[in-house]
Order: structure tokens, then sequence, then C-alpha cells
């Protein structure tokens, strides 16, 4: 397994070596460890089936469902589809998805560890997927902050999300979730602020007015230029990224002129540790 860090300031590194097809277990091991260290790993040439794909994610644990089932591969369910494509007039994938700073299934219990990311067809400009790392914002404040944040406790909530869906995805199945903001990485021991967009979230034990301050002040400071790395797709990329100590974002492209098609996967975590 070759590795080769994408930049200096930002998370992200390229790895070579691994055909998902044929990987196995002992693969999975130095490849969390990398994840662990660089937050996001780029397999380039990946062709999988589905069923490859499915069983490679495995491989990192249990998988979650999406929660938006006209969005599940109808041959392979387990594989949420995002895409602008449009075959007997539906939509094949969600269009709209992932377009602000968040972390995944933040809402869950047990929120995810791993997302999988494949590019079936990618757009030849834009689309881009951008990371930052909270571990370099955590790791940024003084004594104090720690102090205070460690004490905090943010709602994490399914409803809110929805709320502009048409009431898509289960709600009954998840009530909103406290979550801690000062996380431990139960691989590094490293701490991390874990937040995700305020769409999906709620003040707990303060006002709306003082959730919004203290979360806008933690998105610009963690979205940076200079810590962000920004993934330009290629058509059979596969992106792995671990959502413990990490937040991404889509970026727009023109979606009347180019197709884009992903396979998204996605891995349950362990319940948050503070």
């Amino acid at each position: 397994m070759d590795v080769r860090p994408v930049g200096q300031s930002h998370p992200g590194a390229e790895v070579g070596g691994i055909d998902v097809r044929t990987a196995r277990a002992a693969d999975v091991k130095p490849l969390t460890s990398v994840l662990a260290e660089h937050g996001v790993v780029v397999l380039r040439d990946q062709n999988p089936t589905s069923a490859e794909y499915v069983a490679f994610a495995k491989l990192f644990g249990e998988l979650e469902p999406s929660t938006r089932e006209q969005y599940w591969l109808p041959q392979q369910p387990e594989i949420y589809v995002i895409s602008n494509v449009v075959e007997n007039g539906r939509l094949i994938g969600n269009p709209n998805d992932g377009f602000a700073w968040h972390t995944d299934q933040y809402y869950f219990e047990r929120p995810t560890a791993y997302t999988f990311l494949l590019a079936i067809e990618a757009p030849p400009e834009g689309a881009d997927t951008q990371f930052c790392a909270t571990y370099r914002l955590y790791d940024e404040l003084s004594a104090v902050e720690r102090a205070k944040l460690s004490q905090i406790r943010i709602n994490a909530s399914h409803a809110k999300l929805n709320a502009g869906r048409l009431h898509e995805g289960q709600l009954e199945k998840y009530p909103d979730i406290p979550q801690p903001l000062v996380r431990i990485h139960p691989i590094t021991g490293r701490k991390f602020l874990y937040f995700s967009s305020k769409l999906a979230s709620r003040p707990c034990n303060m006002t709306d007015e003082e959730f919004l301050a203290l979360h806008g002040d933690l998105i610009a400071r963690a979205t940076r230029p200079e810590h962000v790395y920004s993934h330009k797709w290629r058509s059979r990329d596969l992106v792995i990224w671990d959502n413990r100590g990490l937040l991404h974002t889509a970026t727009a492209y023109d979606k009347e002129r180019y197709r884009r098609i992903c396979y998204r996967l996605s891995v349950i975590g362990e319940e948050p540790m503070s």
C-alpha cells in the first residue's frame, strides 16, 4: 500500500496498491490507520460491481442504510445514489445532497464512522467535494476555550434537517440526540470538535442566538481556505472519509450540461466518547 499525502495543511491522502474487487480484511486495518491520520483517502481507477463495492465496505463494519429509500439502488439497496440523471421520467438519485458543511448521519445514536463515495460518472468541471479537519480546530483552542466547549452538547436533529424535504426519511425513527461538542477518536485517542450543519442542529442549554454565533464561529475557523482539501473528481475515484474529526461539503456543478452519478455507502460508528 502506497500512501501519498495530498497536502501539508489540510486532510487527505492518495493510496495506491488497493483493488476494491480483491481487497481482504487484512487490507482494512492499515487503511483505517491511514484514515485516522489523514481523514480522507482517495483510491483511483476502481471498477467494482455493486456487490463487490458493498462487500468491500462491509470489511470496515456494519453498513447503515440511508434514511431515504427512494434513492436506494434497486439491485443493491445498501447503496445510496447521488445523481442528476433522469431515466424513465424520474431521477435515479438525489441531485441535491450535501451542499453545506456537515458530518454524516450526525443524528444517529451511533453516527457514521466511514463514508464511501464512488464516482460512476463525474462532471469535467465543478462538483468538487471539500474536506476540513476539526482536530486542527481543537488543537488551536486556548485552554479556556477547551474547558468551555467540553461542557457543551448540541442536539443533532434529523427532524430539523428534513423540515424542507416533505417529511422524507422515517422521521419517527430518529429523535433528537444530544451530541458532545468535544469527542475522542476511538483509534488515535485525539480530541476533536464534533458538530454538523446548523440545518441538522438545535441548541442544547443555550439560546438560538448563542448557538448560531458559536456555530458560525466554529465553521469559519474550521474552513479557512488553507485548511480545506478540495477533491476534484475523476470517474472511478473511490473516496473514503472518517467522519470523526472531519467536515465535508458538496460544491456546485452545471446540472444542465453534465451528468453525475455517485454511489454512497456508510458504516456505523460507535457512540461518541467525550
